[in-house]
């Protein structure tokens, strides 16, 4: 069985990351693992509310598809992308799927480069969605 680690936003375009993440995990019977990282770069007195929210609705779209899923957040005290890259290690994860952009302003979890700095510095293999 193989184990995906799925970085989310929340945003729209994380709706189609776990859309593809479950195209492959479904038929590989591939356990999931929901990823949601708290912007430390920004304060925000409900931030890791947000946080919560993006991984509970990914999970229950992973669950309405029968894929198994284990949510996980992490409040940040580094770049997002150095984060996913750490948990892909703690987990011992196959593969990483996340977006090529996400939010904007207060809310933005991932950082223009992240899924470029994520692709150049994990030691397993990324999908980057468009």
């Amino acid at each position: 069985m193989l184990k995906i680690l799925v970085a989310t936003d929340g945003s729209e375009h994380a709706k189609k990351v776990i859309k593809t993440a479950i195209r492959i995990a479904k038929p590989t019977n591939s356990r999931v693992i929901v990823l949601c990282v708290e912007d430390w770069t920004h304060v925000e007195r409900d931030s890791g509310l947000k946080t919560r929210e993006a991984v509970e609705q990914a999970v229950e779209v992973f669950k309405k598809y029968n894929v198994p899923v284990s949510p996980l957040t992490r409040k940040g005290t580094k770049r997002p992308a150095d984060v996913i890259i750490e948990v892909a290690k703690e987990q011992n994860v196959d593969f990483i799927i996340l977006g090529s952009r996400g939010l904007r302003g207060i809310k933005e979890v991932f950082l223009g480069s992240v899924s470029q700095r994520v692709v150049q510095l994990a030691d397993r293999n990324v999908v980057v969605v468009k």
